[in-house]
C-alpha cells in the first residue's frame, strides 16, 4: 500500500503538472487527485509564496504558470526525489 503524500510531494506534483502544460484550476486539481478545499489551500500557498502566478487569458478563465522561483523549486524537488529513490529511501540507520 502506498503511503500518504506529504505537503512537499503535493506541492511538487502541482508544480510539475503546471510545468507540463495543465494551466486551469480544475485540470490541475484533477491531475493531482485533490478535493477542492485542499487544492485551494495549496493554490493560495503557491501564489502567496511566488511559486506560481496567474496568467489570465480572458475574463472568464484564469491560467497558472510557474515563476522562476517555482521552476527552481521544481528542479530541486526532482533532484531530491532522484537522490532518495537511488537509495531506495534507505539512509543507513
Amino acid at each position: 500500500m502506498k503511503s500518504k503524500r506529504g505537503k512537499l510531494e503535493i506541492v511538487g506534483e502541482i508544480l510539475d503538472v503546471i510545468n507540463r502544460g495543465e494551466t486551469k484550476k480544475t485540470r490541475i486539481m484533477q491531475s493531482v487527485y485533490l478535493g477542492w478545499r485542499s487544492f485551494k489551500n495549496y493554490l493560495d500557498f503557491l501564489l502567496e509564496n511566488g511559486l506560481i502566478e496567474e496568467n489570465g487569458v480572458n475574463d472568464t478563465e484564469t491560467h497558472y504558470v510557474l515563476t522562476e522561483g517555482g521552476l527552481n523549486f521544481l528542479n530541486c524537488y526532482r533532484q531530491i526525489k532522484i537522490l532518495l529513490n537511488g537509495n531506495n529511501g534507505n539512509f543507513g540507520y
